[in-house]
């Protein structure tokens, strides 16, 4: 999985082509770094996982978490690419391939963070205060005042699961002003996504 990761990563800067392919720009980058916390995809991501959560009390589920790191848009662009390049997409094609390959892929990222970044470059900052100031705006709508700063990725070897866990901003409480909640990490595609089971 690190191969396949390191030459797509090496065929994106080949191409000059980060831009068009965001999501496998993120996970090579996140594969290689110990934190990702200057990617605004990333910035994304936890803006869906904070929007998730806030809907919970409504949809009663948590798989949009899940949703939220867009597997789905990874195997989508890395197909593209693979294919405009006549390299094999046997990975990506078939359910049981792509499970494996992205259970290992997310058990490589396991406890290296997304984090809000802390940025002193004006307009990255800007981008940040704005994306904070919506999921604030979300939770607002449910009574709160949180927002997530961190999300991590985890083993649970005991139960052979891989979990998701959201670290909140949260000044109101008393004492600590952070919390985590956390959940399993759920494969969102089905077999009838792919051309293979």
């Amino acid at each position: 999985m690190i191969e396949v990761m390191r030459l797509t990563r090496f065929l994106l800067e080949k191409e000059k082509a980060a831009q068009t392919y965001p999501h496998i720009s993120l996970y090579c980058d996140w594969l290689f770094h110990t934190e990702i916390n200057r990617h605004a995809l990333a910035l994304s991501i936890l803006e869906r996982t904070a929007r998730a959560i806030a809907k919970y009390d409504e949809a009663g589920d948590v798989a949009a978490v899940s949703q939220a790191l867009n597997l789905a848009q990874l195997r989508h662009e890395m197909t593209i690419l693979f294919s405009a390049h006549k390299i094999p997409t046997d990975l990506l094609d078939s359910f049981a391939n792509w499970k494996a390959f992205s259970g290992a892929l997310l058990e490589d990222l396991c406890d290296r963070p997304i984090k809000l970044p802390n940025l002193r470059n004006r307009k990255a900052k800007k981008l940040v205060e704005q994306t904070v100031a919506r999921m604030k705006a979300e939770a607002a709508k449910f009574g709160h005042n949180i927002w997530p700063r961190a999300l991590f990725i985890s083993a649970d070897t005991e139960k052979g699961v891989l979990n998701w866990t959201l670290e909140y901003e949260a000044p109101d409480l008393i004492g600590p002003k952070t919390f985590r909640i956390q959940s399993a990490l759920q494969m969102t595609e089905k077999p009838t996504d792919f051309r293979r089971s």
